[in-house]
């Protein structure tokens, strides 16, 4: 299983109806050495696929892959359609994070035409266990990146093989977010309820890549400053550089600091020593 997958199965799965549970109660009993549903989802999320699971030696392999098969749809089925949280108006969806980074990652090394025969099979793999009748949807979406720059002529060979495999496959259909909403709503499709969402990234499952470490908001904060004083010369002008005026010391002590102890980033870390963070 990829790491992508990790966040998605730990902070949301208990976090569906109970159906899903029932889907790999079955595989628990049976394979599970007496792990709940959801202790089992913390063991899978670590890459241990089946592997170091007592299994009963009558059971035979056959079996044991089958209730993975159906432990891996259940999951499929509930992550891959509308959610909507408690007592809120906005629908949601999860973004299906193996297929994006596979355009966003992989597929630019790899010829156009054998990577848009992979992407449609893997789609085609995962339609086995989704139902658009039951409102499954699949949501591709890049992280943000620019994936495209490192395609050959811009992704041009890869995204005409890739439009054209899924515009001839009877199963797919193409759409966006919100038609997918409106077709759902006209065929009595509700959104899945969705009980709680944990924030969080792709990295490490948190925010702390992002934002909430001391020495570097104070170091930002410090920056800010820097803004302010330049912007308040601006405003006042010629006398901005004029020593009688306190707005002028204000802007030289500023940017010394961002000059005498180096780049910005050296003075974030000569800042967060100084007040011990």
């Amino acid at each position: 299983m990829a790491h992508g997958c990790d966040s998605r199965l730990r902070y949301n799965v208990a976090a569906m109806t109970t159906d899903a549970t029932a889907l790999v109660t079955e595989f628990c009993a049976a394979f599970g050495n007496g792990k709940t549903p959801a202790e089992l989802v913390d063991y899978f999320a670590e890459d241990a696929v089946y592997h170091n699971i007592p299994v009963d030696p009558a059971v035979g392999h056959d079996a044991i892959l089958a209730l993975l098969n159906m432990f891996m749809g259940a999951i499929d089925r509930l992550l891959n359609r509308a959610h909507r949280p408690a007592q809120r108006q906005l629908s949601c969806f999860f973004r299906h994070d193996t297929l994006s980074d596979l355009i966003g990652f992989t597929y630019s090394k790899w010829h156009g035409d054998d990577a848009a025969r992979h992407f449609i099979a893997e789609i085609d793999r995962l339609a086995e266990h989704l139902d658009a009748n039951d409102g499954a949807v699949l949501l591709i979406a890049l992280d943000g990146e620019n994936a495209w720059e490192y395609y050959p002529y811009n992704g041009y060979y890869f995204l005409n093989a890739m439009y054209k495999a899924l515009a001839d496959n009877p199963r797919l259909e193409l759409t966006t977010l919100s038609d997918y909403l409106d077709q759902a709503k006209a065929r009595g499709i509700a959104p899945r309820p969705l009980s709680r969402v944990r924030a969080g990234s792709w990295v490490h499952g948190t925010l702390s890549t992002w934002m909430g470490d001391p020495a570097k908001n104070a170091g930002w904060d410090l920056l800010c400053d820097a803004k302010v004083a330049y912007d308040c010369v601006q405003l006042h002008g010629g006398y901005g550089y004029m020593r009688e005026y306190p707005v002028e010391r204000f802007f030289r002590d500023i940017r010394l600091m961002t000059i005498g102890g180096g780049t910005s980033e050296i003075m974030k870390e000569i800042i967060a020593k100084q007040m011990a963070l």
